[in-house]
């Protein structure tokens, strides 16, 4: 498996359409920063080694993180759809919503990735799970995302693993049971920035990006100013040329009446 992580490797062999098997996206730890950019329709693309694929989080609210400004993203519901509803999805096999084989990518054992309690998950696979309860606020990955800079600075990647058991005749304890999906384990890898690095975050780089700002301000103000004034004192000078003020001579003014008085 190790030729598949090599450096500079763009695709994988695992899944069935080019698209599905291009790795695209950062490792999930920074990404391009969001200054100027549309929120609401922007996607952050990451891979994930442990899904062995592609998926992206989209925008969900402004947020901050010891009085850091940053921007909530999370993986959204529709890249655990199935292809039906999601077509998109096709290359990741014709199972249902809520769970991704990734097999192909360990050594062919019976694992199913979901999101933990199996959340967004078909109906089929989790009415015969007893005890689970999936709950969007505790169960999805969400990231926190510093704009200027692209850094994650506070990330919760939650990830369930499931085994795929099914009837085996020739195993007398596996003959009677039903097809399921069956919850192993989930993971909650949870990390953020602590307080004396995002001190020397604001310090070293957020409050430079604060004082370009305002000079900004101030160049683009100063700038208006001078225009103002400029248009001003041309307008005043086209003003002063086009008006003309009669100058009359004494001396010539007094020759025309001395001729007129013989």
């Amino acid at each position: 498996m190790n030729k598949y992580f090599c450096v500079g490797l763009s695709y994988l062999p695992y899944w069935k359409t080019l698209w599905g098997n291009k790795i695209n996206g950062t490792d999930g730890s920074w990404f391009p920063p969001l200054i100027n950019k549309d929120l609401q329709s922007e996607r952050l693309y990451l891979y994930s080694t442990d899904i062995c694929r592609s998926v992206y989080a989209k925008f969900e609210q402004h947020s901050s993180i010891l009085k850091i400004p940053t921007e909530l993203f999370s993986i959204p519901s529709e890249i655990f759809l199935n292809s039906t509803l999601n077509p998109d999805n096709i290359a990741f096999g014709t199972y249902d919503s809520g769970v991704l084989d990734v097999g192909a990518c360990r050594q062919g054992a019976p694992i199913f990735i979901s999101l933990p309690h199996l959340l967004y998950a078909a109906d089929k696979y989790t009415k015969n799970v007893y005890g689970i309860a999936p709950d969007p606020n505790i169960h999805r990955t969400v990231l926190e995302v510093e704009p200027h800079t692209g850094l994650v600075l506070s990330a919760q990647k939650r990830l369930q693993i499931n085994v795929f058991l099914q009837p085996e005749p020739l195993i007398d304890d596996l003959k009677r049971i039903s097809e399921v999906i069956l919850p192993a384990i989930w993971i909650n890898e949870s990390t953020t920035i602590d307080q004396k690095s995002a001190n020397d975050l604001n310090n070293q780089v957020l409050r430079y990006f604060t004082i370009i700002h305002w000079v900004s301000i101030v160049l683009i103000s100063v700038g208006i100013v001078i225009f103002i004034i400029t248009i001003a004192f041309f307008a005043k000078r086209r003003s002063q040329k086009n008006t003309f003020t009669p100058i009359v001579n004494p001396r010539s003014a007094n020759s025309v009446t001395s001729d007129n008085d013989y």
